[in-house]
Formats: C-alpha cells, sequence, structure tokens
C-alpha cells in the first residue's frame, strides 16, 4: 500500500488540489464567478474574433473569454479554475526537477491569492500557461526559429513572452542570450510605433488586458510569474541541497502562501457586496435577507441590497430600520460611473417600473465596464428595457447581439417572439406587470427629491406596493416627518396590511414622543445621521 502511494502520489495530489479549488470557488465564491461572467459577453463571430487578435496578447485574451462564459454554471467555473491552477502547475513541473512537486505548486498558489482581486483576467493565466508549454516544447528549438516564435507569442500572449525569453536564455547559457532581450525589446517598440499607439508604451511593456482597470496590474500578479520562472530556476540546483530540507521547506512555503490567499487575497466587505448583487441577479431575497442578520457591511451598496430583499417580499415596512441604513441613499444611489456600484439601483429602478431610469442606469453601468467589453446581463435587461417601452427595433439589435452567445442565445429566442405582439407582453409576467407600473407622463426629477417620484409611481398605479413601500421609506430616511404622517392613509388603504407595519409603528412612537423614545429602531437610525452630519 505504501509502494502504491509513493508511485501514485503525484496523482493524488493533483487530484486534491483541483478538489479544494473547485470546492473553494464553489462553495466559498461563487460570487466571484458571477462577476467575471457579468462583464463580458463572448461572441460566437468572426468580427469579434478579429477585434480580439488585433492587439498583442489577443488570443489569450479571446480564450479566456471563451472559458469564462462557462461561470454562468458556478460549478462549471469552478472546474475551469481548477483545471487552469492545474495546468500551471504541470507546466512548471515539466521544466523542474521532477522530484520537486510541491515546490512547482507555489506558482498556483500564489495565483489564488492574486485572484481574490477580482478585476485580475484570467487572460494572464492563460498566457503563463501557453508560454511555459512552449518553453518545455520548444527546449530544442535552435536559435534562429526563436526569430520567428518570439514575435509570434508576443502578439498572441502578450508581454509575458519575457518568461519565455527568460527560459531560454536560463537552459542556453549561452553568453549571448542577451540578445534575447534586446530582440524582444525591440518586438515591443516595434509594436508600440506602428500598431499599438493608442495604448501607453508601459501597457505593452507589462501587458495589455491582464487586468480589467486601465491602469498595470497589481505586483502580486506579476509575481506569480516570477516565481515561476525562479521556480524552474532554483530546480536545477537542488542537487546540492538536502532533499528533506528542500521538501520541508516547500511544504512550509505552499501552505503559508495558502493561508494568505484565503485569509487576506479575498476582501470580506467586498465579497460580500459581490455576493449581494449575484443573490439580486438570482432573486434569492430571503438568502439576502439572511446574511445581513449575521453580516451587512455599512455601505450603500449593501442597504440598497436588503431594502430591495425587504421590498421583493413585503417586509420593507416592518423591518426596514432592523438593518443598517446608510442614508438617503439607501434605496437608490445617485449615479456613479463605474461597473458595479449602481447594479442594485438599476434593478430597482427595474422592479419599481421606472423604465427609463433603469434603461440609462444598465446603460452607463455597461460603458463603465473598464476594458470596454460588453455584458450579457446587462445587454438582457436593456433588451427588456426597450420591449417594455415598445421599441421593438432598437431591442432587436440588442437580441441579435444575445443570439451571437451560448448562455443568452436561448433567451434572446425567446424574447424575439415578443417582438411587436401587444398581447403577449401584456400577459408576460413581467413585462407586462412594467408596463402597468411605469408612469403614465415623462417627467424629469432632481435626485434629492427621488422619493417624490415614488409617490407619484404609486399614485398613477396603486397596485405597485414596492412604489408605496419605497416612497415612505424613503420619507423616513430623509426625515421628512409630516410627510410620512401625511401618507399614512395611503398606507392604511393601499398597502395591503391587517394591521399597521411595526416599522411604522416604531417611526410613529419616535416622532411623537419628539426623539425621546430611546428603545426606537428608527430613533437610532436619526441619531447615527445626526452625528454623521455633525
Amino acid at each position: 500500500m505504501k509502494t502504491l502511494f509513493v508511485k501514485h502520489r503525484g496523482i493524488l495530489i493533483r487530484v486534491l488540489f483541483l478538489a479544494f479549488v473547485f470546492l473553494f470557488w464553489d462553495i466559498c465564491h461563487p460570487e466571484y464567478l458571477n462577476y467575471h461572467e457579468q462583464n463580458q459577453l463572448f461572441l460566437f463571430s468572426s468580427d469579434y474574433l478579429y477585434s480580439r487578435i488585433a492587439i498583442a496578447g489577443g488570443l489569450a485574451d479571446y480564450i479566456s473569454e471563451f472559458l469564462v462564459q462557462f461561470f454562468y454554471y458556478s460549478w462549471l467555473g469552478s472546474l475551469i479554475i481548477g483545471l487552469l491552477l492545474l495546468s500551471l502547475q504541470h507546466a512548471v513541473f515539466l521544466l523542474s526537477d521532477k522530484r520537486l512537486l510541491i515546490l512547482s505548486f507555489l506558482p498556483s498558489l500564489l495565483s489564488i491569492w492574486a485572484l481574490g482581486n477580482q478585476n485580475v483576467l484570467f487572460s494572464f493565466f492563460v498566457a503563463l500557461i501557453i508560454i511555459l508549454y512552449a518553453a518545455y516544447y520548444f527546449r530544442h528549438l535552435h536559435i534562429l526559429a526563436d526569430l520567428i516564435l518570439i514575435p509570434l507569442l508576443f502578439w498572441a500572449m502578450g508581454a509575458l513572452v519575457w518568461i519565455y525569453v527568460a527560459i531560454r536564455c536560463f537552459k542556453s547559457r549561452s553568453r549571448w542570450s542577451w540578445l534575447y532581450c534586446l530582440y524582444i525589446i525591440g518586438i515591443q517598440l516595434g509594436a508600440y510605433i506602428t500598431i499599438l499607439r493608442q495604448w501607453p508604451l508601459q501597457r505593452v511593456h507589462f501587458g495589455i488586458n491582464y487586468y480589467r482597470d486601465e491602469t498595470l496590474a497589481p505586483l502580486l500578479l506579476y509575481l506569480v510569474a516570477i516565481v515561476a520562472f525562479l521556480v524552474i530556476v532554483f530546480s536545477q540546483y537542488t542537487n546540492r541541497l538536502n532533499s528533506r530540507i528542500v521538501h520541508a521547506t516547500s511544504m512550509l512555503g505552499a501552505f503559508i502562501i495558502l493561508l494568505l490567499a484565503i485569509f487576506t487575497g479575498f476582501d470580506k466587505d467586498n465579497y460580500e457586496l459581490l455576493k449581494d448583487d449575484m443573490l439580486v441577479r438570482q432573486e434569492k431575497w430571503e438568502e439576502i435577507i439572511s446574511r445581513a442578520e449575521n453580516y451587512q457591511p455599512h455601505c450603500a451598496f449593501s442597504s440598497e441590497s436588503i431594502n430591495l430583499a425587504l421590498g421583493m417580499t413585503r417586509q420593507l415596512a416592518d423591518r426596514m430600520f432592523d438593518f443598517y441604513q446608510s442614508g438617503t441613499d439607501a434605496m437608490i444611489m445617485p449615479p456613479v460611473r463605474d461597473n458595479f456600484s449602481n447594479m442594485i439601483s438599476a434593478e430597482t429602478f427595474f422592479r419599481l417600473g421606472m423604465v427609463n431610469s433603469a434603461l440609462r442606469y444598465f446603460s452607463d453601468l455597461q460603458e463603465s465596464i473598464l476594458n470596454a467589453r460588453k455584458s450579457g446581463r446587462l445587454e438582457q435587461r436593456i433588451t427588456e428595457c426597450y420591449i417594455v417601452n415598445g421599441r421593438y427595433l432598437i431591442a432587436q439589435k440588442h437580441i441579435d447581439l444575445l443570439k451571437q452567445s451560448l448562455f443568452y442565445r436561448s433567451w434572446a429566442q425567446e424574447a424575439e417572439d415578443y417582438l411587436n405582439h401587444e398581447t403577449m407582453i401584456a400577459n408576460h409576467p413581467v413585462w407586462g406587470q412594467m408596463r402597468k407600473f411605469h408612469f403614465k407622463k415623462d417627467y424629469l426629477y432632481s435626485y434629492p427629491e427621488i422619493e417624490k417620484m415614488f409617490g407619484q409611481l404609486f399614485a398613477d398605479h396603486t397596485d405597485n406596493k414596492l412604489a408605496l413601500d419605497y416612497f415612505m421609506g424613503g420619507m423616513l430616511l430623509k426625515g421628512d416627518y409630516d410627510g410620512f404622517m401625511n401618507y399614512m392613509r395611503f398606507v392604511e388603504s393601499y398597502g395591503g396590511y391587517m394591521s399597521m407595519p411595526m416599522g411604522y409603528q416604531d417611526a410613529i412612537r419616535f416622532i411623537q414622543s419628539q426623539g425621546m423614545d430611546s428603545s426606537s429602531r428608527y430613533g437610532i437610525y436619526v441619531r447615527q445621521m445626526m452625528s454623521k452630519n455633525n
């Protein structure tokens, strides 16, 4: 049995590593997979392929986006990440001393830490893996053949071609190795001068589309490639060291990196917000509420999420102030020009029936994706807004785009059947209701008075209970006591409650006591806002 274990130790360790990575993302951080998937839209079209390979590193980017589209299902995304990190380990293992199995896992474990930053793109890992395999399978390539291969690798995989050059220089141990470095620098400068002038020179040198932000990728990401190279170098000198010490040190290093990856790589509050966004997308309202009961980040995004979940389950009037409220922005945040902050605001507008505001927010969110990608989730919502508004020609253009994707294709085909069919739309469970609930007239409004728009939305259609709850809640957040007390009659007449909601009873007691009720949940919020303003 012991002999069998030793013989198959490598396979067993790899299987355990793959299982760990799979469970880590599928159980602990499925929101991470959701975030990546909703920030791109892979299309099966020649134009899409040409647009990617038109820049350095484009093929790695294309392969990465092809893989990330499968993150639509968290279990499939988790498996893909596990296979990518396992491929990275295997590539390092091939280029290293075969006795140093644990040491070859260090770059993959460091990758888990780097991936804690949700804006790190998988094109980096695709490029690194392919380049390492190229360094192994072309290790006997003549230097003249490298004159052709290196430019091809640079254009296909990007700036990580430096790792290939470094490995070739180290393996050849030729005194002319420095010519490789001059060659790749010349290639990058030539590409910048002739083709890539729209990109900053530093991005050409360090990699385009390895990171979603406009800035350079974080140092930790590049450290993955550097450590992979150092492991390859170090493995050539292990014969001079005590093997037991090397194995013990490798295991200790792997354990430390794994702990750092798990406990420092994934910011708790940040990932709670990503989780809320995923659950809103999946309409898991009760889970949002139960999670907030245990832990809730103190920010507007979290307040919006819990308020929408409470509103959709008709608990907002009762339990609104059981949770942290950030202020007047706890219902709807003002416009923020990034690809995430207004996601819950847009969903809230959509569910309230404020179609044009939802369309504006969804469109701004898509245009704010930092690497200029489309979003399947946002394209779908934008299409729905145009259908509700009866803008069928524009809706058709978005449907045609979605039909070129894998996981949105069937939805787009179904949505296409509704175009120009008013009766079908009226009977649709979501679009039909939105058409009934949206404003009867067009309005311009300023954000500080947005709660009045909730009131007007309710006045146009008194069946819109969510609009009533948001109207009353908005006045409480703003401290409009007179308005709240004056419109309580609408709650009694149209709220559909068997008795006055506990949250409103609590607020009324606080208002009538002129702020003297110290046990009031609403009073805690008021004092919190007063201290913040002071």
